[in-house]
């Protein structure tokens, strides 16, 4: 998901490993849809990959920031 990718790429500590090591890559799942959960959100996206397994501190973020898009954003039915 586009709006998932640019917002990791805008945080300074994505920014600082691309500028570290141009070939660092983030990789992002496919939006999955699902019944509606108890918050009202019909998606989800589980895999989220960098070239740092060791950085969870970008986990974080990437669940922080695809969070707020399923509480702002539905996948078409």
């Amino acid at each position: 998901m586009a709006l998932v990718h640019d917002r990791l790429l805008a945080l300074p500590m994505f920014q600082s490993a691309m500028q570290a090591d141009p070939s660092f890559v983030i990789r992002i799942g496919v939006p999955r849809p699902h019944q509606r959960d108890s918050c009202g959100r019909n998606w989800n996206i589980e895999v989220f990959e960098t070239g740092f397994a060791h950085w969870p501190q970008c986990h974080a973020e990437f669940r922080y920031i695809v969070d707020r898009l399923r509480n702002e954003y539905d996948l078409p039915g």
